[in-house]
């Protein structure tokens, strides 16, 4: 998708030439990134497959699974994202980031459930949309301040069913990592709701 060259097949969203250039997002990059959002405490550990710059190779593969109605790439970027869940975690499901329903309505489908549904195909873990819902519409992340992120989603998220959630370690999943804001507030309703443990796996974590 990136380099033109055409791939095995149209779920396969980029050349491996395209996937050998990007950069892996180290463990440890993702721990300092969350360390700067006190809220992030609500997520017991997490993961992202890539860096997300700007411009680069990633870029046009996030936004035809975003805003391109290509939900189909996600689930190959996610069997992909099952790369880097550690088998420590042995959650009992992958939750997706819901969108609002007026969100979901705009475009048909939600991204996270799509590479959601890669990682249950390549762990056998089960994905788990049902379990969490976002009760209030929010404005697009991106653009906001950093300040503004924390209170653009806190309480946005509610459990959908509690007693399903109650005692059990889930991995939430979106596409992309920033402050860390969006992961923090539906693992507090996850929390808040009796889980036991969260973390966090994302196919990309932004460079800044």
């Amino acid at each position: 998708m990136d380099c033109g060259v055409r791939t095995a097949s149209p779920a396969v969203p980029l050349c491996p030439d395209c996937v050998a250039r990007i950069e892996r997002a180290t463990p440890k990059s993702v721990a300092d990134r969350l360390s700067r959002l006190a809220e992030a405490e609500a997520l017991a550990d997490a993961r992202s497959l890539w860096v997300f710059d700007a411009q680069g190779a990633l870029q046009s593969v996030q936004h035809a699974l975003k805003y391109q109605n290509q939900p189909h790439i996600g689930h190959t970027l996610g069997r992909w994202m099952a790369d880097v869940v550690p088998e420590v975690w042995q959650p009992d499901g992958f939750v997706p980031v819901p969108l609002h329903r007026t969100r979901w309505l705009e475009r048909g489908y939600n991204q996270s459930e799509a590479l959601t549904t890669g990682l249950a195909e390549a762990t056998g873990i089960p994905s788990r949309a049902d379990v969490l819902a976002r009760v209030r519409p929010t404005a697009s992340q991106t653009g906001l301040p950093r300040r503004d992120r924390w209170a653009n989603v806190a309480q946005a998220f509610q459990a959908a069913d509690p007693e399903a959630v109650a005692d059990c370690t889930w991995v939430v999943v979106d596409d992309v990592l920033t402050t860390g804001s969006t992961a923090a507030a539906a693992a507090h309703a996850l929390l808040d709701a009796g889980a036991e443990r969260i973390y966090l796996c994302t196919l990309a974590m932004a460079r800044t």
